[in-house]
């Protein structure tokens, strides 16, 4: 018999290289029993665990890298302007003496043109080419960062692609079924939530059933797995506690129509 911990890799493995918006569970378990070539009708709610599981932590992670990258370009924006201030002060300031043929000496400000200064640092300034990539680009200079005709033209091919209109068309098709797929949620779960929304998609549902037991600091903290009901938890769930990988099985019963 197959393991567990062997199952949840695979799962994985497989989820990480699938379109969710037309995977559902029972495609991910008939996978398993083709890859490991047992029956797996018993591990129905396990697998279903697993994949809320994974797809909890898939947007954790995501929304992690958002953040981190906004925080990043924000901190890069600063030191850039704080470069071209301290550029700028040391440019304008700079004087060079020189001596004349006649022996009288003159000052000469090295400042820089309006257009050099505009021609910003690091990747964004200017560079001059080679002989070779000045005739391919058509240019004496250019940014590190800048597209060449060849790049320009590629992108606009690909923006233009014909094909697009028929690959989106045939992903909002698919978009009807898969982990991404709105069900019709209970009576007891639309009150829950308080937003009049009648269906989500199981992974939404998941994902804002553990925003509220976050917000209302509702793990145990001796051992943030158990998860304390308070009244309103209670009374959906009717139980006092709960082990936080059963929160997808608990929640099964409200959902009105489920994956078969």
């Amino acid at each position: 018999m197959v393991s567990d911990s062997d199952l949840i890799a695979r799962l994985h493995e497989f989820l990480r290289n699938s379109d969710l918006t037309t995977t559902s569970t029972a495609t991910v378990r008939r996978k398993l029993e083709e890859d490991f070539g047992v029956d797996l009708t018993d591990k129905k709610v396990f697998i279903r665990e697993q994949v809320d599981l994974f797809l909890q932590s898939e947007q954790e992670r995501l929304a992690e890298i958002e953040q981190d990258g906004e925080e990043d370009d924000r901190t890069g924006e600063v030191q850039t302007q704080q470069s071209d201030v301290d550029d700028d002060d040391d440019d304008d300031q700079e004087e060079v003496v020189e001596e004349t043929r006649n022996g009288k000496r003159k000052k000469r400000s090295n400042k820089l043109s309006n257009e050099v200064k505009k021609r910003g640092g690091g990747f964004t300034k200017l560079c001059g080419l080679s002989p070779q990539l000045q005739e391919f680009v058509g240019a004496s200079e250019m940014a590190r960062t800048e597209s060449t005709p060849k790049e320009k033209h590629q992108k606009q091919e690909k923006e233009e692609d014909p094909d697009e209109p028929k690959k989106k068309e045939k992903r909002q098709k698919g978009g009807k079924s898969g982990f991404l797929a709105p069900l019709q949620l209970s009576d007891a779960l639309v009150k829950f939530f308080g937003t009049g929304e009648s269906a989500l998609s199981r992974a939404d549902v998941v994902k804002r059933m553990w925003e509220y037991i976050k917000q209302n600091n509702l793990q145990d903290p001796s051992d943030k797995r158990r998860i304390i009901c308070d009244g309103k938890l209670k009374e959906l769930f009717d139980v006092d506690s709960f082990h936080g990988f059963t929160v997808s099985k608990l929640l099964t019963v409200h959902f009105i129509k489920t994956e078969q």
